[in-house]
């Protein structure tokens, strides 16, 4: 019994071992051109199918960081940062041709020529911590951003935005079809009406095509 048992353990570690090798292999780094980044990182990572943006927040003011756009899979980066106050990213939305960037301290940013320029679009958002976004998201025309001010929304491509009943930070969003969850600390709620009401949810099912926001608070 005892020498079956070892060699049970024995063929586990095995296995585990080799996975671990296997998962180890495939990944590179692919960082050429993501320059300054001393006391930084990278915060955020969408596509849009063709370009990759990168969105990255820098410490002490290095001049390193802020959005970094790749067109080769990520071998390499170029920083387009045109018209960005702010180099602090933690938030990158694409919805069409439209391009959002949510930064902690300057607010909420447009692109509409795939990152060459970007636009400040912070009417609304009227206070410091209302400029430090956490999170964005959308459904249909309804844009959504997660601030240090609470959760604000936008029903004309981010030209203004309204605060909801939801004043505390909101830190990541889920949509789901036609419902979108917004995290605050240890509390989630629910919207079924574009955020017209919220409730709080104590539990949630996913299907296949739910989009999570992650949290960037640092």
């Amino acid at each position: 019994m005892k020498k079956n048992y070892k060699k049970a353990i024995l063929m586990v570690s095995i296995i585990l071992i080799g996975f671990g090798n296997s998962m180890n292999a495939q990944w590179t780094m692919v960082s050429s051109g993501l320059v300054n980044l001393l006391y930084g990182s990278v915060t955020t990572i969408v596509s849009d199918g063709t370009k990759m943006y990168a969105g990255t927040n820098v410490a002490y003011g290095n001049g390193g960081g802020g959005v970094l756009v790749s067109t080769d899979n990520g071998v390499n980066w170029t920083q387009s940062n045109t018209g960005l106050t702010n180099l602090n990213i933690r938030a990158i939305l694409i919805s069409g041709s439209n391009i959002f960037a949510g930064t902690y301290g300057g607010g909420i940013f447009l692109s509409t020529d795939n990152g060459a320029n970007w636009t400040a679009m912070n009417t609304g958002l009227s206070n410091t911590s209302s400029k430090k976004i956490y999170s964005l998201a959308i459904i249909g025309t309804t844009l959504f951003a997660g601030t240090d001010d609470g959760l604000y929304v936008s029903a004309d491509n981010g030209a203004t935005w309204t605060i909801t009943s939801i004043a505390n930070q909101i830190y990541s969003f889920l949509v789901d079809g036609s419902t979108i969850y917004a995290a605050e600390y240890l509390l989630v709620h629910k919207s079924t009406d574009n955020g017209a009401t919220w409730a709080q949810s104590q539990s949630f099912a996913l299907n296949s095509s739910s989009t999570i926001t992650p949290f960037n608070r640092w």
